[in-house]
Formats: structure tokens, C-alpha cells, sequence
């Protein structure tokens, strides 16, 4: 069973993002692998915002490199 927050997280990401994030045949095939994601966005997110603005776009570039869609989450994250 999917706990109600994981879904709720989903449903923000997926309004920040208009996707949601890492989902294939409508559910995660582990729990625990979103709960993962969901801590490296919330770290690089928290990360970027000690920056000033104009540093964060390298910041995200750099820390972001292998996954243009954990970039795209943060910089979403960023700019709303």
C-alpha cells in the first residue's frame, strides 16, 4: 500500500512539474526508491536556496548533471 503522503507528494510534483516524477505504469515499483528522490530534491532544493540567485543555476547544473529530471523538479521548486 502506498502511504496517503507519497501520494500527496506526487500530486504537487506532478502540478509543479506537469509530470509526475519517476512513475511507470501509474505506480512506483518501490516506495522506499521515492522516499529516496524525494530527499535528494529536498536537499539540493534547500541547498540551492542558501546561494544567492544568480549562483543557483550552476549550482542545479552541477549538482544535477545526471538527471535533467531532478534538475527540473528543484529549478520548479525554485522558481514557484
Amino acid at each position: 500500500m502506498v502511504h496517503w503522503f507519497c501520494c500527496f507528494k506526487w500530486r504537487v510534483a506532478g502540478r509543479i512539474s506537469g509530470r509526475l516524477p519517476a512513475l511507470q505504469s501509474g505506480f512506483p515499483r518501490d516506495p522506499r526508491m521515492e522516499a529516496d528522490r524525494w530527499h535528494k530534491i529536498d536537499e539540493i532544493f534547500h541547498a540551492a536556496l542558501q546561494r544567492k540567485p544568480e549562483e543557483r543555476v550552476s549550482f542545479l547544473e552541477e549538482n544535477c548533471a545526471h538527471d535533467s529530471a531532478l534538475y527540473a523538479d528543484v529549478k520548479a521548486l525554485l522558481v514557484s
